[in-house]
């Protein structure tokens, strides 16, 4: 596969992932302690399509940062494909190893652990890719900013996560925590995946606006 046909796989890959990641903040969200086995697969298959799709594009999307910076464009594609690797296998983990009744497989000293750490280093997939593309000149800043802002709310969040801290605000039960503010603000890494879809795939720079 060529170079350019590798990045018009990654952008699709990115839009992809743009599409699924809201669903996946709702799904975490909302999804009830259930053990019924259709909830169960159902989820589980949203997330490994995600995680396969960053996968893509963390690979396809070398091609747009390694012009721009090749020694930091290495490192955001490593972390992009061991985030990627690394929540797989939780997934996995989670699917043959929890008990009955436990599909997040809450307890296992490697999943508390493991789950937080792939949620920074794909954070850092986010930013860091962000941060290339905006050094890449004024009009791909418009490009990069989002990912910057949303791949440092993911990283807040997974740190949240491994401190325990966060999931309360104390006004109630329908409230949005700290972590669900810190994981809307996150989502701003869909406007960022949309541009770099709309630039790798159509040509097509971001014009002042929404997209």
């Amino acid at each position: 596969m060529t170079v350019d046909r590798r990045l018009q796989v990654g952008g699709w890959a990115a839009l992809l992932v743009a599409i699924m990641a809201p669903l996946q903040f709702i799904v975490v969200r909302v999804w009830p302690d259930s053990s019924e086995a259709a909830v169960i697969v159902a989820v589980l298959a949203l997330f490994v399509a995600l995680d396969l799709a960053l996968l893509v594009a963390a690979i396809g999307l070398d091609g747009l940062f390694r012009p721009i910076a090749p020694v930091q464009a290495s490192r955001v594609r490593a972390a992009g494909v061991v985030g990627a690797i690394v929540d797989l296998g939780l997934i996995a983990w989670s699917w043959i190893a929890a008990p009955a009744g436990d599909p997040s497989g809450a307890g296992r000293p490697a999943m508390i652990w493991l789950g937080p750490v792939a949620g920074v280093v794909v954070g850092l997939w986010f930013f860091l890719g962000g941060a290339i593309v905006m050094a890449g000149g004024r009009e791909l800043a418009r490009i990069g900013w989002p990912g910057m802002i949303g791949g440092g709310a993911m990283i807040l969040v997974a740190i949240t996560v491994a401190l325990h801290f966060g999931t309360a605000t104390g006004r109630g039960p329908d409230e949005l925590s700290l972590r669900d503010w810190l994981g809307l603000i996150g989502l701003f890494v869909v406007l960022y995946l949309v541009r770099i879809w709309r630039y790798v795939v159509g040509g097509r720079l971001p014009a002042p606006g929404i997209l």
